[in-house]
């Protein structure tokens, strides 16, 4: 037998079992050598219709001092980090991959002013100004539900703790000689966000993504509001929820 064929015949026999699990095996599955992988994200982004929501001044007694509705929306740039692991199946375009990490939101203060007029109290309208801070900690979930090229559209879920400050709170009424004033107060109150986007894989360890939230930071509350001055005691500042409209851009790198 000619040497030559038997080498032949040697290597084909050697390759077939090879070539047969390639061809058995997805590109996306050979392309991606590690499928489960630890992420950082880094993000920016802007809320919109932040600080709209409208507060309640109540009175020692229980009752509803004024409502105090603000009258512009306000827009401020937010950042965030968070840190996660992802699951993939890239051998199959439909959610090619699951997150689920955590995530830590701060958003930049913004100054809020309002007029509020409560004829039962003060037929001349109030006018009220504070400051507003906003921080959170949320477990994100995230499923990008299709893969096509380098695009992916995903929606995500966010469940956590907001933590609110106000300060600086002035409210200039007729009706109380020496104004009304706050100190600064910290609370904690549940938070979530929703949200969509598109995922980019610009390398297989870098992403960028393009996203929008509907947040929801819960409530905003100054335990004691009192007259300057004489620091009399004249009730309590309460919140309706505080909420945002975000959109963001972010990006991801992926250990390995």
């Amino acid at each position: 037998m000619n040497f030559s064929r038997v080498a032949g015949l040697i290597t084909i026999l050697c390759l077939t079992p090879g070539i047969l699990y390639a061809a058995s095996t997805s590109y996306s599955s050979a392309y991606c050598r590690h499928p489960h992988r630890l992420y950082f994200d880094l993000g920016v982004g802007k809320a919109y219709d932040y600080g709209s929501s409208h507060s309640f001044l109540i009175g020692a007694n229980g009752n509803v001092l004024g409502n105090l509705q603000t009258g512009n929306s306000y827009s401020t740039p937010f950042f965030f980090v968070g840190i996660g692991y992802r699951w993939a199946q890239d051998n199959n375009p439909w959610f090619p991959s699951i997150n689920l990490g955590l995530q830590h939101r701060y958003t930049s203060p913004v100054n809020v002013f309002g007029v509020s007029q409560t004829a039962s109290v003060d037929p001349v309208p109030m006018s009220y100004n504070y400051r507003l801070q906003q921080e959170s900690w949320l477990l994100m979930s995230k499923a990008d539900i299709y893969k096509w090229k380098k695009f992916m559209p995903y929606i995500a879920l966010g469940l956590g703790t907001s933590f609110n400050r106000i300060t600086q709170l002035f409210i200039n009424s007729a009706t109380f000689a020496n104004q009304l004033g706050g100190s600064t107060n910290l609370t904690s109150d549940f938070s979530y966000n929703v949200g969509a986007g598109i995922d980019y894989q610009v390398k297989d360890d870098f992403w960028l993504t393009l996203g929008y939230f509907y947040d929801n930071f819960g409530k905003n509350k100054v335990g004691t509001v009192y007259t300057n001055n004489t620091f009399t005691p004249a009730g309590r500042l309460e919140n309706a929820n505080l909420h945002s409209n975000s959109a963001f851009l972010s990006a991801r790198y992926l250990f390995w």
